[in-house]
């Protein structure tokens, strides 16, 4: 009979065992031994990585130039700023002899070649630009054979023709100090020393504050025959014009 209390005393224990049941619905001993539950859809997640901000370029720092103009020279380039027009002969170092004409009225040019030129199989002899658009437009209006059609106007790229104005010259000077004084077409002028932000040479002034020559290194521009504020606007845009039969 001993034996058989034994095996009632260990049924009895076995059956008051603590069990658990686990999420899944499985049954364990201990609750350490339950399976991670996997939340529904999350195996499929997509990671999603936050975009990285572009970077923002900075803007170019310009370095700040001292304007240096001692105040005689400040004086004479004061008389430029009341200059609504400016007609004048350009000439070249490599070629003194043979000018262009140009015309400016606020930002409109009128630069007249000193010879018909062929651009792109197109003959030319004057060029329209706008210094505020950027854009020029050619024509050619000479009495020649050549010029055949002188209304037809023909678009050319403004940085093929636009060249510096005396104004210009004027405008970007930073330093200038006085150096001597001659006479040029029977006009006085002062000749300065003088420093843009790229350049330094020689400036000789007229009393209305406009370069009649700039020398830089060895490059020489004459500017003559100026005559200041004596344009309208048909001076600077094409006009009509008649054409010959040849």
């Amino acid at each position: 009979m001993k034996w058989l209390w034994i095996v009632l005393v260990i049924i009895f224990i076995s059956g008051c065992a603590v069990t658990y049941v686990c999420p899944d619905g499985s049954v364990v001993t201990k609750a350490s031994e339950c399976k991670e539950e996997t939340p529904p859809g999350e195996s499929d997640a997509i990671e999603v990585v936050p975009e990285e901000p572009e970077p923002v370029e900075e803007a170019p720092v310009v370095e700040e130039v001292k304007i240096d103009i001692s105040p005689d020279v400040q004086e004479i380039i004061d008389g430029s700023r009341t200059i609504k027009s400016l007609t004048y002969m350009h000439y070249w170092s490599d070629n003194l002899r043979m000018g262009e004409s140009y015309f400016i009225k606020g930002n409109l040019i009128k630069r007249k070649l000193a010879d018909i030129e062929n651009y792109y199989e197109r003959d030319i002899d004057t060029v329209y630009l706008d210094m505020e658009t950027k854009t020029a437009e050619a024509y050619c209006e000479r009495s020649s054979k050549r010029c055949y059609d002188k209304n037809q106007p023909f678009e050319v790229k403004y940085a093929d023709f636009y060249v510096k104005t005396p104004l210009d010259w004027v405008n970007e000077i930073v330093y200038a100090r006085a150096v001597g004084s001659e006479d040029i077409e029977n006009k006085p002028v002062t000749v300065i020393e003088f420093r843009s932000r790229t350049v330094e040479g020689k400036m000789w002034l007229r009393g209305a504050g406009v370069p009649m020559k700039v020398q830089i290194d060895n490059k020489t521009y004459e500017f003559s025959s100026l005559v200041v504020n004596s344009l309208s606007d048909e001076d600077v845009t094409h006009q009509e014009l008649v054409n010959e039969v040849w």
